[in-house]
C-alpha cells in the first residue's frame, strides 16, 4: 500500500490531484478540516467534513481530483492506494459454462437495449455470473466495504470474489464502468487464466498493463478487436454492446436468437446479431 500526504492554510480553494504509480490504483480518500475528519472510496462523489460537501472524481486513467473551495480552517489531505498487479489465480469454483445456451443479457422495460450506453462494473458481473457454474459458498456478510447485503448485484459479485474472478481489494465500485481491460481479465480468469506467449503483443498500447496476458489471451481467441491506430484502449470504457460481442464470440455462438428485436438496435446496427444471440436461449 502507497500513500500521499498534503496540507494547506486556511482561506485557500484548492483542487488535488491524487495520480496513482503504475500498477497502482487509489482506494481511498481522508479529508481533514479542523477536528473534523472523514473517509470515503475514491470513487465517491463527494465527500462531506464538518457538515460541507465537497466534490470528487476519478477519471478513466484512475486519477482522482478533490475539490476543496471556502476553506475557512487547516485542511489535511491523504490517500490510500492498493499495488493492482499481483497474479491472482482462480480457485476454480467459480468458472463460465462455454456450452451454456442461456441469455445472459436483457433489454429495457420500453423495448430498448441502450447498445451504446457504459457498462458498469456491478452489470457486468452479474451479466458473466448468468454463465457461470459456481462452487464456493460465497460470503454472505461484506466482502467489499461499498457492496452491502441484498442488493441486486452482491451475490454475483461476492461470489466472483471468492473465485478469485475479481481482485479482493477494498471497495469494489460497483456503480463505476467498467474497463475494456477489467472485463477481459474477468473472462480470462473465468476459464483458468490459461498461460500466454510474451512474444506477440498485437496492440501497441497493452504491453506492459496489469490485463496484458489477459487482453493478448483474448487476442489470440478471436474475442477482442483493437482499432485502427494499432491500439486496444485498455483504460476505455466497453459498451452494451460491445459486452454481447465480446461475451457472444467467447461462447462461440453463432446461431439463434431470432425473434429478438429492441427498438435502438436496427438490423443495420453493428452489434445487431450479436445482441439477439446475448438476449435469448439459444
Amino acid at each position: 500500500m502507497r500513500w500521499g500526504i498534503s496540507r494547506i492554510d486556511a482561506g485557500d480553494d484548492v483542487q488535488f490531484y491524487f495520480t496513482p504509480d503504475t500498477n497502482y490504483q487509489v482506494d481511498e480518500i481522508t479529508v481533514r478540516i479542523g477536528d473534523n475528519s472523514r473517509t470515503v472510496g475514491a470513487d465517491n462523489s463527494s465527500i462531506r467534513v464538518g457538515g460541507e460537501t465537497y466534490q470528487m472524481s476519478r477519471n478513466a486513467a484512475g486519477i482522482v481530483t478533490l475539490y476543496l473551495t471556502d476553506i475557512e480552517e487547516n485542511v489535511t489531505v491523504s490517500a490510500s492506494a492498493y499495488y493492482s498487479r499481483d497474479p491472482i489465480q482462480p480457485t476454480n469454483t467459480v468458472r463460465i459454462d462455454l456450452n451454456s445456451r442461456a441469455a445472459f443479457m436483457n433489454g429495457y422495460g420500453d423495448g430498448t437495449f441502450h447498445p451504446e450506453s457504459n457498462m458498469t462494473r456491478a452489470e457486468a458481473v452479474v451479466t458473466l455470473y448468468r454463465l457461470c457454474d459456481v462452487n464456493t459458498s460465497y460470503t454472505s456478510s461484506n466482502v467489499f466495504r461499498d457492496v452491502p447485503s441484498g442488493m441486486w448485484y452482491t451475490q454475483p459479485v461476492n461470489a466472483f470474489a471468492e473465485g478469485g474472478i475479481t481482485d479482493r481489494t477494498t471497495y469494489f465500485y460497483p456503480d463505476q464502468n467498467i474497463t475494456r481491460a477489467d472485463l477481459v481479465e474477468m473472462l480470462y480468469r473465468l476459464v483458468g487464466s490459461p498461460s500466454v506467449s510474451g512474444s506477440n503483443v498485437r496492440f501497441n498500447d497493452v504491453w506492459g498493463t496489469s490485463n496484458s496476458d489477459a487482453i493478448q489471451y483474448a487476442a489470440s481467441r478471436g474475442w477482442v478487436n483493437g482499432y485502427k491506430d494499432g491500439s486496444f484502449r485498455p483504460y476505455g470504457y466497453i459498451t452494451r454492446g460491445e459486452v454481447a460481442a465480446v461475451v457472444t464470440r467467447v461462447l462461440g455462438r453463432t446461431t439463434g436468437g431470432t425473434g429478438v428485436y429492441y427498438r435502438d438496435v436496427p438490423s443495420s446496427h453493428w452489434a445487431y446479431r450479436y445482441i439477439q444471440m446475448a438476449s435469448s436461449y439459444v
